[in-house]
């Protein structure tokens, strides 16, 4: 399919919210469920979900999900019809206002929609700030790299004008010229030892990049919900 005429409704169905999505990060065996970016980042933070096995990266595509019967996953097993609407903090489970008076009545709970709002938030200040750290790390490169590129600059014209310099007063002060030259040599060995380490870094740039891009675009996704 040309990818200039893919839709929105040809992307693949996120199995937790049931929205349409660009791109299914991950896919929880024991869930049985392939998670949008949202919702993975949610799955991955939820105490409850802890031990599940997720299998992300290039074989996300390639994994098959178990068939599960369809259960109602919103119904407490333990007493029928009673809806599972807090979420206990102390066991790291989602329960009923039955569970709440029978086996968990001295626990920690909140109400569930709380709970998301709250680690919602969360999550969004951590990608705030991770963004701000990212930006400004960038900053640094790109103004480490406009220093070096003036330092060089500075070095070449130096150089230069000392040649030309020399070259007009012949060999009589030549053994100046070599003197003088050679007070320039420190620059040079800074120059270059400058020159690697923004060479070592900037190695980590493109990747920085790319974790960059996907941290902002999970923020644009919870900035939406």
């Amino acid at each position: 399919m040309d990818a200039m005429n893919i839709s929105s409704e040809d992307y693949p169905t996120c199995d937790n919210c049931g929205k349409k999505s660009n791109k299914i990060v991950g896919k929880c065996f024991d869930c049985s469920t392939s998670l949008c970016e949202v919702c993975y980042v949610y799955h991955e933070n939820m105490k409850v979900f802890r031990d599940h096995k997720v299998f992300t990266g290039d074989i996300v595509n390639s994994i098959t999900l178990p068939k599960r019967p369809i259960v109602d996953s919103t119904v407490c097993a333990l007493h029928g019809d009673e809806k599972l609407k807090f979420y206990c903090e102390t066991c790291g489970m989602f329960i009923c206002r039955d569970c709440i008076l029978l086996q968990h009545k001295t626990h920690n709970f909140q109400l569930i929609s709380d709970v998301y709002v709250k680690k919602l938030a969360n999550l969004k200040g951590e990608l705030d700030e991770a963004v701000e750290r990212i930006d400004s790390t960038m900053k640094h490169i790109a103004s480490a790299k406009t220093n070096l590129n003036e330092m060089n600059i500075f070095i070449e014209e130096t150089e230069g004008k000392m040649n030309a310099l020399f070259d007009e007063v012949g060999p009589v002060i030549e053994p100046r010229r070599r003197e003088a030259l050679a007070s320039v040599r420190p620059f040079i060995t800074q120059y270059d030892i400058y020159s690697k380490y923004i060479a070592e870094v900037s190695v980590g740039v493109q990747e920085l990049q790319e974790s960059y891009n996907s941290i902002r675009q999970v923020r644009t996704l919870f900035l939406s919900v």
